[in-house]
């Protein structure tokens, strides 16, 4: 009887209260944060500068609003140094300008919503990168003599990323848009601009997986379901790049060369870059349109790389590492110096390469190199390419110019290309 009392008496202070205490608190579904998230998504849309955090038990916590750059940007960082209390945490942010003193961290499960394309502008601040390298990261460990350690079920969405590359500091190495490091990973509907770098490195502008720019050993095994859709990189500008930087916008990465006890594994699996364009790109040392490498039964579709100035640029490409059934197809490669380039070196193998129905139309100005439509040469490892149905347009060709070439292939197939 005693304890019959003693449970209707707690219930009645919960009910009162509004909540069950913790001993009868239950974890909230995935299902339920879901429907919370989209519910907080329509709220925060309609306020200019807000940002909200979702955290993972369901409670919600609000950061002050601002009417300036620089103080909803401050907002931002605040709800970033929560840590790893953002680890399966969403954080949301209304329309405005968000000017950012640092970069972004987000750990795992975190996930960054902009209010639009648009409408979301996350800038860094001048000076503000220091030696870091992206906007927004997400990175569960970052010691390289260890290993970094990926971060999964991270998303980044509707937004404008700036990375301020020509503003930054002169030792600053890079000024990145975004990597999400780990398995599924979705960026989606996502703008890059401004970014740049000063090293002899790559710069990655947009990337899924296991790399981007990013050194260390990565032993932690294989990045799967990754997708990058309808994002786009423009208005790049050199900064105080002492050298030339090669810039590859949007990639998907396995991050882990082949060896001899893993020859060619493929370590991104199931990827996909669909709907995606890059423009407005000035690469004094060449830009790549889109990338994979180290990878397997991944896709690049319906995307576009056009108005873009630079000594060396490439629609798609893929040096070494092992490509297994990558397709890349219904693409528009517009005044590049090579459409769809794939080399493979003889540790790795391609198989299964569908490159099919992609119009490129190679530059008008001659760069001292020979323009190339559609090129793929690997090893002996390599088999089951097929080139189909592609139009290729080569502008002022000069020596050394090739419309479709192969070399050192097993069972190539080619049909129904069109050469203008």
């Amino acid at each position: 009887m005693q304890r019959s009392v003693l449970l209707l008496a707690i219930f009645f202070v919960a009910f009162t209260e509004g909540a069950l205490p913790a001993v009868f608190a239950k974890a909230p579904s995935p299902r339920a944060l879901a429907a919370k998230d989209r519910r907080i998504r329509t709220v925060v849309a309609n306020q200019s500068g807000a940002v909200w955090v979702r955290r993972a038990d369901g409670t919600i916590q609000k950061f002050p609003s601002a009417d300036n750059d620089a103080a909803r940007g401050a907002a931002l960082s605040g709800a970033f140094a929560l840590g790893t209390e953002l680890r399966n945490s969403t954080v949301f942010v209304g329309p405005g300008v968000f000017l950012i003193p640092s970069p972004l961290r987000g750990w795992n499960g975190t996930k960054l919503w902009g209010s639009g394309k648009d409408a979301t502008l996350i800038k860094l601040a001048d000076g503000a990168l220091g030696s870091s390298y992206f906007a927004f990261r997400t990175v569960e460990s970052e010691d390289p003599r260890t290993g970094y350690r990926y971060c999964n079920n991270c998303e980044l969405r509707d937004l404008t990323i700036d990375a301020n590359r020509q503003n930054q500091l002169p030792g600053s190495f890079f000024g990145v848009g975004a990597a999400l490091i780990g398995s599924q990973s979705t960026m989606s509907n996502v703008r890059c601009r401004n970014a740049d770098g000063n090293t002899a490195q790559e710069v990655f502008c947009l990337s899924c997986g296991g790399g981007g720019g990013v050194g260390g050993t990565f032993n932690t095994g294989k990045v799967k379901n990754l997708l990058i859709e309808n994002c786009e990189v423009d208005g790049v500008a050199p900064g105080f790049a002492s050298i030339p930087v090669a810039i590859t916008a949007i990639a998907l990465n396995g991050g882990s060369a082949p060896s001899a006890t893993v020859p060619g594994d493929g370590w991104a699996v199931n990827g996909r870059i669909t709907g995606c364009s890059v423009h407005g790109v000035t690469a004094p040392s060449g830009l790549i349109g889109f990338q994979i490498s180290w990878a397997s039964r991944c896709i690049v579709e319906n995307c576009s790389v056009y108005g873009n100035t630079g000594r060396y640029i490439a629609g798609f490409y893929s040096d070494t590492g092992s490509l297994q059934n990558l397709s890349v197809s219904h693409n528009q490669f517009s005044e590049v110096d090579a459409g769809a380039r794939i080399l493979c070196d003889s540790d790795s193998y391609h198989i299964g390469t569908l490159i099919f129905a992609n119009d490129v139309r190679t530059q008008t100005v001659a760069n001292g190199a020979g323009k190339a439509g559609i090129e793929y040469s690997g090893s002996h490892h390599t088999s089951g390419v097929r080139v189909l149905g592609n139009r290729i347009r080569l502008e002022a060709p000069i020596a050394g110019s090739i419309c479709v070439g192969f070399a050192d292939l097993n069972g190539a197939y080619i049909l129904g290309n069109t050469i203008d």
